[in-house]
């Protein structure tokens, strides 16, 4: 198989996934590891990297359009992009 058919069958598989059809381990799986992971950012609020990452983000990045996980200030999304990415790792 190669790998544009490859691409073209998960492609497919995906888009034929519902909510209703996932077995209900892997919903309760999944609900957790987000909550995880909005829970690293959040607590990552205080970390010097996250807060590094906000104020290059505010630098390079201007905007207003929508806000960061860890610090609710209004941003571009490639600057809140870079900031939940930072806050995420930084804990984990």
């Amino acid at each position: 198989m190669g790998a544009m058919q490859l691409n073209d069958t998960i492609a497919d598989w995906a888009a034929a996934v519902t909510f209703s059809t996932l077995p209900e381990s892997v919903v309760t799986s999944t609900k957790r590891r987000i909550l995880d992971i909005v829970g690293c950012m959040i607590g990552a609020a205080q970390h010097p990297d996250a807060q590094a990452s906000k104020t290059v983000a505010e630098e390079a990045y201007p905007g207003s359009i929508i806000r960061s996980l860890p610090y609710a200030v209004p941003m571009s999304v490639a600057g809140a992009a870079l900031v939940n990415g930072t806050a995420a790792l930084v804990l984990e």
